[in-house]
């Protein structure tokens, strides 16, 4: 897992694909601490890779802090989607309690990128709109998200690299 000022780095120098070569998956970003994430919430989970980082200002909804989870499988997981909830089966690890176990997936097809809630107890919405269960929500380059109480932002890797482009203060494309 690279950290939003890891990724920062690693983008300077060098181009789109060498930098996809390295990082080749979306993320989801979120700000600590703030209005968008619980009180509860804890990073402290030695499962969940996250970490809480500087970053600059360039309109984060919190730029003093960001935890990035990295959407990717991980080994334990057999099943063909990506699982993000609080089990430690899931593949994004977010450690709260308005997170189901296994709350929502995010699965690639044909170049696009889709999220399903799972039959989560609080529910999973996209854009303020809560998304009925087991149905497939296109999420596009970049999306809000929310798991229960705690908000999100998606980001794809071509919305990541525009992201990182900005953070370095370069317009890259």
């Amino acid at each position: 897992m690279r950290f939003l000022n890891e990724l920062v780095q690693l983008a300077g120098g060098r181009t789109r694909e060498q930098f996809f070569a390295i990082q080749a998956g979306p993320v989801l970003m979120a700000a600590l601490p703030g209005p968008q994430m619980p009180r509860g919430f804890t990073t402290k989970d030695s499962t969940a890779r996250t970490r809480e980082v500087e970053v600059k200002t360039l309109g984060l909804p919190n730029p003093t802090s960001t935890v990035i989870y990295a959407v990717e499988k991980a080994d334990r997981n057999k099943d063909a989607r990506i699982l993000c909830g609080r089990g430690l089966t899931a593949d994004v690890i977010i450690n709260h309690d308005s997170i189901s176990k296994h709350h929502a997936s995010f699965e690639e097809r044909d170049g696009s990128w889709y999220v399903c809630d799972l039959g989560s107890r609080n529910g999973t919405t996209l854009r303020d709109v809560k998304l009925g269960e087991n149905e497939a929500h296109p999420l596009g380059d970049k999306a809000e998200l929310s798991f229960g109480e705690c908000a999100f932002t998606f980001y794809a890797p071509a919305a990541l690299w525009k992201l990182l482009g900005q953070l370095r203060g370069t317009a890259s494309s």
